[in-house]
């Protein structure tokens, strides 16, 4: 019922207004782009267009069909890129903290756009803390990466690095 094809021709439809340059956005006929449209309303039970002899335009549930179609696909189109991710390895929420004396708000805006271009799919979490408080994040709360770590205290716990 709602298969990526479908939801790009309810898409192309809603945006152009109309069955014939949905058709030649798409390069299918209008006769295709009018039977999955059929389809799409007899599956779903109610009509998503209203239609004239010169426009197509969206009901109500059609409205609401857009919204979450746009979402839909770009989650569907999204997701062989997710998964490759996961299959590397790459983790989908990281931890930095920093020590609050090397902190420089234009430095960790750099170092998130640069990670957020690199690793799309990731969220990236950044706290400040003082002094021991970025080995107690590190150690105790779950982060991943620490810079500025300060100290020379020995650890209560061994820190064990995983490449």
């Amino acid at each position: 019922m709602f298969d990526p094809e479908t939801l790009r021709t309810f898409i192309a439809v809603a945006e152009t207004g109309s069955f014939s340059k949905a058709a030649e956005r798409l390069c299918k006929t209008t006769a295709t782009i009018s039977y999955r449209i059929k389809l799409l309303e007899e599956n779903t039970g109610v009509a998503l267009f209203f239609r004239t002899t010169r426009s197509v335009t969206l009901t109500a549930a059609g409205e609401h069909l857009l919204s979450q179609a746009r979402d839909w696909l770009s989650w569907l189109e999204s997701m062989p890129s997710e998964l490759q991710q996961v299959n590397d390895g790459v983790e989908r929420q990281v931890n930095i903290v920093i020590n609050n004396l090397l902190y420089n708000p234009q430095a960790v805006a750099q170092l998130l756009a640069w990670l957020n271009e690199r690793y799309p799919f990731t969220q990236f979490h950044i706290s400040r803390q003082i002094y021991m408080g970025v080995w107690d994040s590190l150690l105790y709360e779950g982060f991943s990466l620490a810079i500025g770590v300060t100290g020379t205290e020995a650890l209560a716990i061994p820190l064990v690095l995983i490449p």
